[in-house]
């Protein structure tokens, strides 16, 4: 006995050759698949907030680059001499 075709997926047929059943089928495969997306507003603030991540990122390697210079100019001086004062 030969085997039947594949049916063709409900996206690639005629929404008018559909029955209510497909139709309620392919409505909740795109349903699912609009909730799955972020909308615009969602990756703009996505964006945002890997951009501000970024910066504070930055703004910290900066300010641990300048702490650490700053700590190293400003221990004093030793060259081995003792200075007495009187």
């Amino acid at each position: 006995m030969p085997r039947t075709p594949t049916p063709q997926p409900l996206e690639e047929r005629d929404v008018d050759t559909l029955n209510p059943a497909e139709l309620r089928e392919l409505l909740n495969h795109y349903k699912e698949q609009a909730n799955a997306q972020p909308t615009k507003a969602e990756q703009v603030k996505t964006e945002r907030r890997r951009g501000i991540k970024r910066e504070r990122d930055e703004e910290l390697e900066a300010m641990l680059a300048t702490s650490t210079s700053k700590r190293v100019n400003n221990r004093p001086f030793r060259d081995g001499e003792i200075v007495e004062l009187d």
